[in-house]
């Protein structure tokens, strides 16, 4: 007994070194795409939580790396995780699961994209190549030895954060599902890949979802006689399921002060529209890019109509205000072209404001 205690102490020693050390080399090989597009991107912010994540699955992966399921899945992960990277250097945006059910319709013009820039795309493919040759053969031989007992609750959890996002999918609403700068690759990745999976694919093979809508391109043609200089615009939304009891339109008594005070200020007025939709997450980026229809992917990716692209072209610097934490909607109302991101905790709605004077906005 007194020398089987003594050899457990060394054994317990290297496997807790080479859990550290498999921890370490997994989070660095999720760490490298995320370097590459936050410094690539300004705009992308992912939560520390999302960056925890890498973290958790790379030790939970580290323990129960003797199981061949375990590889599989941290291999599947640096795949779901480089793709959404590469995505983002082909087209400067996040795919969404729109974008995955398109790839099995047109994957012979995504192929013939890749090839033709595999220069610049060619550093993901090598982590991605250099990751999954590690995890998949590398790692099992370096890797800890503990008990069954010890790493199969390990696998296990891996396996339900994976089964976890495919099952809110199931009845999951597609905009939740979508591209959001302030999550990282791979939560965006696995949002967009397990609703095509579960909703979108499905659909399509069973017949629900055979037809891709094809809209005909919008025109943007310039308003004659227009006002030129220097001066700001600036379009408030505020949503009411009593509308009519909007002082900004019209009510006798004062319910919207700030929204009044701001329209007074810049000699403004008020209209009152039918939103295009339900969610606001839906309307607004159906308005913000003047659009009619939530499924004219095209015309998002665009930009066409885009209020923001626009006043860009224009010479405005633009900005985007939202109480709602709207600004998480990157690939839809055009963060690209958003010069400054903020939320007002005191407004009944998101706005944007342009401005085409030098000057910083405050």
């Amino acid at each position: 007994m007194f020398r089987s205690s003594l050899l457990s102490h060394p054994s317990l020693g290297r496997n807790l070194l080479r859990t550290v050390i498999l921890t370490l080399i997994f989070s660095a090989f999720f760490s490298l795409s995320e370097i590459i597009v936050t410094v690539k991107d300004a705009a992308y912010s992912p939560k520390s939580g999302d960056i925890a994540l890498y973290v958790i699955i790379s030790l939970l992966a580290a323990i129960s790396i003797r199981f061949m399921l375990t590889r599989v899945l941290l291999a599947v992960t640096y795949i779901v995780q480089l793709s959404e990277a590469i995505y983002h250097q082909f087209y400067g945006q996040f795919y969404g699961p729109s974008e995955v059910w398109l790839a099995f319709v047109e994957t012979k013009d995504i192929a013939s994209g890749i090839t033709d820039s595999l220069g610049a795309l060619g550093i993901y493919f090598v982590i991605m190549l250099v990751a999954i040759v590690f995890a998949v053969v590398v790692a099992r031989r370096i890797g800890p030895h503990w008990h069954k007992w010890i790493a199969l609750p390990c696998l296990l959890a891996i396996a339900v954060m994976f089964l976890g996002q495919f099952y809110k999918a199931i009845d999951g609403q597609m905009y939740k599902f979508n591209p959001d700068l302030r999550h990282s690759l791979l939560r965006n990745g696995l949002s967009a890949m397990s609703f095509s999976a579960v909703r979108l694919i499905p659909e399509a093979l069973s017949g629900e979802n055979q037809n891709i809508a094809h809209y005909e391109p919008y025109q943007v043609t310039p308003v004659p006689d227009h006002q030129s200089g220097k001066y700001s615009v600036i379009l408030a939304i505020g949503e009411s399921l009593n509308p009519h009891h909007v002082s900004a339109l019209g009510y006798e008594r004062e319910t919207t002060p700030e929204l009044k005070a701001l329209m007074d200020q810049y000699q403004g007025s008020g209209r009152l529209i039918v939103s295009n939709a339900v969610s606001t997450r839906v309307a607004i980026p159906m308005l913000v890019n003047n659009l009619r229809e939530p499924d004219n992917f095209s015309a998002y990716k665009s930009k066409s109509t885009n209020i923001f692209a626009n006043a860009k072209k224009q010479g405005y610097q633009t900005a985007f205000i939202s109480a709602q934490g709207l600004e998480g909607l990157s690939n839809w109302i055009g963060i690209h072209d958003i010069d400054f991101l903020g939320r007002h905790p005191g407004a009944s709605g998101p706005g944007c404001r342009c401005r085409q004077d030098p000057y910083p906005i405050r």
